[in-house]
C-alpha cells in the first residue's frame, strides 16, 4: 500500500512527496506500529493510537468475559453505573477537581466489596459476592505462569465502557459469555492458533493455554511487539503513541509496558524521537467523560519539518464541554485549584508523586 501509493502520487504530481505520516487507531495503531518496526524507513512520522499490538488483547476479552460467566456474576448495565458512580466518590477528586474523570486509575485503590449486597438487598442496587469477585477480577487481570499479563487489568473509573468489549450481562439466549463477542476474536482462528480444527473457548486457560496462542505462528504474523526502533529512529523518524486510560478495550497499561521496553531498548533516542500521552478518562480511540481529540497530525508535521517535539498538547471533548491539556508520560493533568475545571487552562503537566 505504502510503496504503491507513493508511486502513484510521484507519477500523478511529477514529484515524490516531501513528508509520508502513518497515523492509526486500535488495528490501525498495530499496523503504525508494524511499519515503524518493519518498515522503518517508510513513514518520517507515526501516530499509533490505542494500539491492539499482540494477541493478548484478544486473550484478555476471552478471560474477562469467561469471569462474568461464572454463576450469578453477570452485572447489568445499570450496575455497571452504580459501580462507576462510587468508584467516582472514592477517587474522582485526587486529582484536585471533581469532574467524573479518574485521572490517575493506579491510584484509586477502590474495592468493590462496599457495594456487597447486604442481608435481604438485592437486584440493581448492590453486588452479589459472585459479582464482586468477577469486578475484582476486571481491576486485577490474569497472568500466566510466567508472570506476564494474559489479561490486563480494567482502569477503575471506566466501568461505563466496559460492556462495548465485554458481555457483562447475561445473554438473552443463554450463549456463554465466551463464545459471544469476546471469543469470536479468537474464534475463526482456532486452527491457526491451537493446530486443531476445534476448541472450546469456553475452556481457556490462562495456565493451559495462553503460551499456545503466544508462540503461534499466526502471532507472529500478526503482532507489532518489537521494541528495538532504532532504526526507524536512525532514519529520522518520530514516533506519537498514545493510549485512552480507561479503555475498556486493549489495555493502556500493555501501550505503556511498550513503551518502557522501547525506552530500555532505544535509550537516548527514544527520549528525543518518542512521545506518548495517557488520555484519562477516555475509552478506546475516542469516547468516555475525558478530552479525546486532539491535532496529532499538526504535531507530528510540526515536529518532523521544524524540529519541534510536542511537550503538551491541547485536547478536547467531542462535545467541545471539556479541555484538557494532554501531558508527555509520566505526567498528567491535575486542577490548579481555582478556575473553571471544564477548561485546559485550570490544569498543569505534574508527574505522579
Amino acid at each position: 500500500m505504502t510503496t504503491t501509493g507513493k508511486s502513484v502520487l510521484a507519477k500523478y504530481y511529477g514529484q515524490a512527496q516531501k513528508e509520508a505520516y502513518f497515523q492509526g487507531c486500535s488495528t490501525g495503531g498495530r499496523q503504525a506500529l508494524m511499519e515503524v518496526q518493519r518498515y522503518p524507513n517508510d513513514y518520517n512520522g507515526v501516530i499509533s493510537g490505542a494500539p491492539v499490538y499482540t494477541l493478548t488483547t484478544q486473550t484478555m476479552a476471552l478471560l474477562r468475559s469467561q469471569a462474568f460467566s461464572k454463576p450469578g456474576a453477570s452485572v447489568s448495565e445499570a450496575m455497571l453505573g452504580r459501580l462507576n458512580d462510587a468508584v467516582l466518590a472514592a477517587c474522582d477528586a485526587k486529582d484536585g477537581a471533581k469532574d467524573g474523570i479518574v485521572t490517575d486509575p493506579r491510584s484509586c485503590k477502590f474495592d468493590p466489596a462496599v457495594l456487597q449486597c447486604k442481608a435481604g438487598e438485592s437486584g440493581d442496587s448492590c453486588l452479589t459476592p459472585a459479582q464482586v469477585t468477577a469486578v475484582r477480577a476486571m481491576y486485577s487481570g490474569v497472568k500466566a505462569p510466567d508472570g506476564e499479563f494474559a489479561s490486563y487489568p480494567l482502569s477503575r473509573g471506566s466501568e461505563r465502557g466496559w460492556s462495548r468489549f465485554i458481555p457483562t450481562g447475561k445473554p438473552a439466549d443463554g450463549t456463554a459469555l465466551a463464545t459471544t463477542a469476546a471469543g469470536a476474536g479468537l474464534g475463526g482462528l482456532v486452527p491457526r492458533l491451537f493446530g486443531v480444527p476445534t476448541f472450546d473457548l469456553t475452556t481457556f486457560s490462562a495456565e493451559r493455554d495462553f503460551a499456545t496462542v503466544r508462540s503461534s505462528a499466526f502471532a507472529q504474523e500478526y503482532e507489532a511487539k518489537d521494541p528495538n526502533i532504532a532504526p526507524f529512529f536512525t532514519h529520522g523518524g518520530k514516533l506519537i503513541l498514545w493510549h485512552g486510560f480507561d479503555d475498556p478495550g486493549p489495555s493502556p497499561l500493555a501501550t505503556l509496558d511498550y513503551y518502557k521496553k522501547v525506552e530500555k531498548a532505544t535509550g537516548p533516542k527514544a527520549d528525543s524521537d518518542l512521545r506518548f500521552y495517557l488520555l484519562p478518562g477516555v475509552y478506546h480511540c475516542r469516547g468516555g467523560p475525558g478530552a479525546d481529540t486532539f491535532d496529532s497530525l499538526a504535531a507530528i508535521d510540526e515536529w518532523v519539518t521544524q524540529g519541534k517535539a510536542p511537550e503538551t498538547l491541547l485536547a478536547t471533548r467531542a462535545d467541545k464541554k471539556l479541555s484538557r491539556p494532554l501531558c508527555r508520560y509520566p505526567a498528567l493533568p491535575h486542577y490548579k485549584g481555582s478556575g473553571d475545571p471544564s477548561s485546559a487552562d485550570s490544569f498543569e503537566c505534574k508527574a505522579p508523586g
